[in-house]
């Protein structure tokens, strides 16, 4: 597993500030023409031609992942676009968090992967369609959700890939859940409060039914992780807590934290008590002073 020097950045309103994207001159001048464009077609949804012309577009992008072409002949994932944050997310993606995709690499047939907070299905389908690996994937945002079930569909793993379009916490209740926009693709939503990482938000708030990993397998009769990702922005320890059993049957786990916050002891320690080492922090581009802890079992 490949490391990298980490130095622990200083989580401050310098670094809140950049939460959100800035778009640059040029993506503002599209936007402007793209809309001066419709207006004129009037493509706007209230007449059956527009209709028609908007789902005539049917946008889709490949992407390369090099990290898996030593593994498979095609390392190309098929992503549903739309609009410029699914774009983004499709395209820059893979490319951001390669310590991540490193750690996929070393997954195999036999292995199940518990994808916690998986967006549009980057790392759970680079695990099905590459590794062949059995995965679950886990999101709460349900406009997420209907772009990951597309994503699955068109990389042809439905086979491999069972989606859990529900969050996951300490304990099985129903909780509020804050929005940070409601757009497909985005992310930095969080249960019980808005995201600190977020320095406007945008008060939409739903309440959504929540479970602990563990009921969820135990309810459902699925197998247990081998493999376990948890990167959701916020409530990591508190899902890491309801997963007390599975974690007796993981080898390796990634997890999202602030290094400087007192979730990154607690969650070291509480993996320590069931058996995992710590390996080292990775912090990828745009992670806005968050990293990843990778840890293991020592056989």
């Amino acid at each position: 597993m490949h490391s990298q020097k980490y130095q622990m950045p200083i989580f401050d309103k310098k670094i809140k500030n950049r939460q959100g994207y800035i778009p640059p001159i040029s993506v503002k001048a599209m936007r402007i023409t793209a809309r001066l464009i419709l207006k004129i077609l009037r493509i706007h949804g209230r007449t059956r031609w527009s209709n028609e012309f908007i789902q005539s577009i049917d946008p889709s992008v490949t992407v390369e992942v090099p990290e898996f072409s030593s593994i498979s002949n095609d390392p190309t994932i098929w992503f549903r676009t739309g609009h410029g944050r699914l774009f983004w997310r499709a395209t820059e993606s893979p490319s951001l968090d390669l310590d991540t995709n490193r750690w996929i690499t070393t997954f195999n047939k036999n292995d199940v992967f518990y994808d916690v907070g998986a967006n549009i299905g980057l790392y759970s389908i680079m695990a099905a369609k590459f590794l062949c690996t059995t995965v679950y994937a886990v999101e709460i945002d349900l406009m997420n959700t209907r772009m990951l079930y597309e994503n699955i569909y068109m990389n042809s793993c439905q086979d491999k890939i069972t989606v859990l379009p529900f969050g996951l916490d300490s304990s099985s209740h129903q909780e509020k859940l804050f929005l940070k926009t409601m757009s497909y693709g985005d992310a930095l939503h969080n249960l019980r409060q808005p995201s600190d990482m977020v320095i406007n938000p945008s008060g939409i708030e739903i309440c959504v039914p929540v479970f602990r990993l563990d009921d969820v397998i135990e309810i459902l009769r699925l197998p247990s992780p081998t493999k376990l990702k948890i990167d959701v922005d916020g409530v990591d320890f508190d899902v890491l807590k309801g997963s007390a059993n599975a974690l007796k049957t993981v080898t390796s786990l990634v997890i999202e934290y602030m290094p400087s916050s007192d979730a990154r002891d607690e969650i070291h320690n509480f993996l320590s008590d069931h058996g995992l080492t710590f390996d080292f922090d990775s912090i990828g581009e745009h992670s806005w002073g968050t990293v990843d802890g990778f840890f293991s079992r020592k056989s």
